[in-house]
């Protein structure tokens, strides 16, 4: 997803565009601590994105001067524990701006943040000048660590921007488009924009279920009943594994389902109350008559348990 911003701050009929263009990234990893107690264990894919402007003016050096800005660089990755419920444990923020002006200002400030999903404010790149026509706001290396603070990292985030310019008299802001206000010798320069959602469980869950639910004894019993060899309520309808599956491969194949996300979840067809997945599975099990199958089924009811799994 992209999303393009526009900054612009001019005097005296000239025109200066910021194109802010933003490419939202995910990724995976566990908290420093964890880290340090158990290296390996992580997940991580990180990618970065940039962001440019270009500026075009035509100015007459007596009369007219222009400003702009630009967030240069911004990534964001999210960091999941690899052990089930694959529980989200923080988010890195990087971030850089650039504030530039035809002339020197008496001032510059830049002020990006990060938005939390209950709209708190989290510098991730700020910078203040004076004497000045350049300004480069720095990374902050905001991180969100989950169960750190009083917010929780998972939901919806945004990112906001703030620069503010301030010229020395006799010149004068005239002129401001996309988010920048003139006001004499200052020009604001705001704007706040989508970010992307983060979930709090690295899980391909079904719509309305927040968590992966435990694979208990109990189903696991269930699951011999219905699905083995001999089961007490094995019927022709359904897929079998093979004898000799142990309860650890069947954990195994439950988290290969819920960690698999080339295949979603539809409602079932015979039970409305259920989601119902397929996916791929080599040799998953054998039918009523031995004839071998490729792919598993598992079932999760709307309220978020664990219903079934079976070979079919």
């Amino acid at each position: 997803m992209r999303f393009t911003l526009y900054l612009w701050a001019c005097a005296v009929a000239c025109a200066s565009a910021n194109v802010l263009k933003l490419t939202r990234v995910f990724s995976a990893r566990a908290d420093a601590d964890a880290i340090k107690e158990a290296l390996g264990n992580i997940t991580s894919i990180k990618t970065h994105a940039s962001f440019k402007n270009s500026n075009s003016t035509s100015l007459s050096p007596q009369a007219t001067f222009s400003c702009s800005s630009q967030v240069t660089t911004l990534s964001w990755q999210r960091w999941y524990y690899n052990a089930f419920p694959w529980a989200l444990a923080r988010i890195d923020f990087t971030a850089e701006g650039e504030a530039t002006c035809t002339i020197p200002m008496v001032s510059i400030s830049y002020n990006l943040w990060a938005i939390d999903p209950e709209g708190g404010t989290h510098p991730v790149a700020e910078a203040n000048c004076e004497l000045c026509a350049t300004l480069v706001a720095p990374d902050l290396a905001y991180q969100c660590v989950q169960g750190a603070q009083l917010t929780p990292c998972d939901g919806v985030w945004q990112f906001g921007i703030e620069v503010i310019f301030v010229v020395e008299p006799p010149y004068e802001f005239t002129t401001g488009t996309g988010g920048c206000v003139p006001e004499g010798v200052v020009s604001t320069c705001t704007a706040t924009y989508a970010g992307g959602t983060v979930v709090p469980y690295n899980a391909n869950l079904p719509p309305g279920v927040e968590e992966p639910p435990e694979l208990t004894a109990g189903n696991l019993e269930d699951i011999h009943d219905y699905h083995f060899p001999g089961g007490s309520e094995v019927d022709n309808g359904k897929g079998l594994f093979r004898e000799g599956t142990t309860d650890a491969q069947l954990e195994a194949v439950y988290e290969n389902g819920l960690k698999e996300t080339a295949n979603g979840w539809t409602p079932s067809t015979t039970e409305p109350n259920y989601w119902l997945k397929t996916w791929p599975y080599t040799n998953s099990g054998v039918t009523s008559t031995g004839t071998q199958l490729n792919s598993m089924t598992m079932l999760i009811s709307k309220w978020g348990d664990f219903v079934t799994m079976y070979p079919s």
